[in-house]
């Protein structure tokens, strides 16, 4: 079936030189696409696999059907592959990231078309063809991890009725393949990615005969993640929501398939998973989904919803993350989330300048957001989405709060110098403060968001002060441009109110909110929402500008809702 696939040649975008920090050093490119090294993986297939206990997470059957007419899309990007080896010339990073996962076999599995277990089957043969030794990225530990575990899981729905070749050649792959990934462990910033290949490791442990070994090495690697990357307050160390969830998923997977093969499930493991659900639901907003920080998109209200009750534990959502650096405002049906933490530095390739940055809702409506991430760094997006100028907060002199290295790190991170909350009978107040500024212009940036205790008005303050240490170059620190950004859902209508000093927001069918500020100018511009991984929606954002004295710089403002 496969004697006519061509090899990858050099016009093939996954034999392209890798580009990205998740791809490893070059030289280790050559060696393990070396026949020595092949030889090394080799082993006889095993004569099958040991069922796991779980389930994948549900799959769509409508998206099943189109993937059984050849139609596959992955995030808003389409593209129609008569073979999976037959590859467009116009497919960005993230598809094939995705289609070289196989995620989308779940899909398949829950499609009523009768064709689909075939198509399934004809697009995996295809690739053994193609990529079966090491190509750089389809082989990349973390998109190998990805495609173990859903092979695995996926495997009785392929071998059904399938031909006895087709078995063998997929279980020798799956073997080669968890040998490989046993030996790689992927850079030392692929923070969650590291959890998910212990995971795969543990499904190649159970599933394949002979694995104790491995099944031992992987959970101690499992804890040593958890351990690391889950902060004492349930956040995760890259300080993305998004990247949150994917972890809470994969403590939970762990736990199913620990239980289901008789073995013991590690404390870490559990602790991991009641630590995490609670601050999952401090990060979603009245509408179930996720609060844009750090990378992260909304996701799926059904799919968050499944995951929490599958978690099994019930701790309300916590109000302050102080190691992770959030808090959470909430009063009748508004809710603000606020972030006072600095970017992570160390691990994560996906961090923000969003710092002391908020978002606002309303109910079900969300009203003030951040816009958003594309994660691929090759998108024009991707690095505008980043800047401070993306985030609902202050930015200085066209400079941003934080900056990265064209590979994604941060160069230089704001640092948060105070943090402060504390409740009363009016409502909430959260005061903080960060650096970011200091080094540039010797001023440092503090924020005050006090919420009623009705939910009826957010009012805050933004200041500009001199840092302590005076600045050595003598530099004039009076009139330097600045812009408070308020980036709003692109289901918000504004109109401006007359004077200039303020807008009026019209939310959902009945919600008036009015925004006004002292201190500022303010205008209203157009802005961008990509909060959500299918698409690009144009939305408006409220600026408010002005310049700073030799003292510094003092805005007011507020958002009160309309009787």
């Amino acid at each position: 079936m496969t004697d006519d696939i061509p090899p990858p040649s050099v016009n093939d975008p996954l034999a392209a030189t890798p580009s990205h920090p998740r791809d490893g050093a070059p030289w280790l490119h050559a060696v393990f696409a070396s026949a020595p090294y092949r030889l090394t993986l080799w082993a006889p297939p095993p004569r099958g696999l040991t069922p796991l206990a779980g389930r994948p997470w549900p799959g769509a059957p409508d998206v099943g059907a189109l993937l059984t007419d050849g139609e596959f899309t992955f995030d808003g990007e389409r593209h129609r592959l008569a073979a999976i080896y037959a590859l467009p010339e116009d497919v960005s990073r993230p598809w094939l990231e995705k289609l070289h996962g196989f995620h989308w076999l779940n899909d398949l599995s829950v499609s009523s078309d009768p064709r689909a277990r075939y198509q399934a089957r004809i697009h995996i043969d295809g690739w053994l063809g193609r990529y079966q030794n090491y190509v750089p990225l389809p082989w990349r530990a973390d998109i190998l991890s990805e495609r173990l575990i859903n092979w695995i899981w996926n495997f009785e729905f392929l071998a059904r009725g399938a031909p006895d070749a087709f078995e063998r050649r997929l279980l020798g792959a799956i073997e080669r393949q968890c040998r490989h990934l046993a030996r790689v462990a992927g850079p030392r910033r692929d923070g969650a990615g590291r959890i998910h290949r212990a995971k795969a490791l543990i499904f190649c442990a159970c599933a394949l005969p002979g694995k104790t070994r491995l099944l031992h090495r992987a959970l101690k690697q499992l804890e040593r993640g958890l351990a690391l990357q889950v902060l004492a307050d349930g956040g995760h160390v890259e300080r993305n929501p998004e990247r949150l969830l994917d972890v809470l998923r994969d403590c939970i997977d762990v736990r199913a398939v620990l239980l289901g093969a008789g073995q013991n499930v590690p404390a870490e493991v559990q602790g991991a998973i009641d630590r995490i659900a609670p601050m999952v639901r401090a990060m979603r907003h009245g509408d179930g989904g996720l609060a844009l920080f750090n990378g992260a998109h909304e996701g799926a209200r059904d799919a968050i919803d499944l995951l929490l009750a599958q978690a099994d534990t019930r701790s309300q959502a916590p109000a302050s993350a102080p190691h992770t650096g959030f808090q959470r405002l909430g009063a009748a049906n508004t809710l603000v989330i606020m972030d006072t933490g600095a970017p992570s530095q160390d691990i994560g390739y996906d961090t923000h300048a969003g710092t002391l940055s908020f978002e606002m809702s309303s109910g079900k409506n969300r009203i003030v957001v951040n816009c958003g991430a594309r994660n691929d760094a090759s998108d024009p997006w991707h690095g505008a989405l980043r800047a401070t100028a993306a985030h609902s907060t202050l930015g200085l002199g066209g400079h941003d709060s934080s900056t990265f290295t064209p590979a994604g790190a941060v160069r230089r991170a704001a640092r948060v110098t105070h943090c402060e909350r504390r409740p009363s009978d009016e409502g909430i107040l959260v005061e903080a403060a960060h650096d970011g500024y200091v080094e540039k212009f010797g001023l440092i940036h503090h924020r005050a968001l006090f919420l009623a205790h009705d939910g009826l008005s957010l009012r805050g303050e933004d200041r500009l002060d001199p840092a302590a240490a005076p600045r050595d170059d003598g530099a004039d620190l009076r009139a330097i441009a600045f812009d408070i950004r308020f980036h709003l859902h692109p289901t918000v209508q504004v109109s401006p109110v007359q004077g200039g000093h303020g807008v009026l927001l019209k939310i959902g069918r009945k919600e008036i909110w009015r925004m006004r500020a002292n201190g500022a100018e303010v205008a209203l511009e157009e802005s961008v929402y990509l909060g959500r991984e299918d698409g690009r929606k144009r939305s408006e954002q409220i600026v408010l500008r002005g310049k700073t004295s030799a003292a510094g710089a003092l805005v007011k403002w507020a958002f009160i809702r309309e009787a």
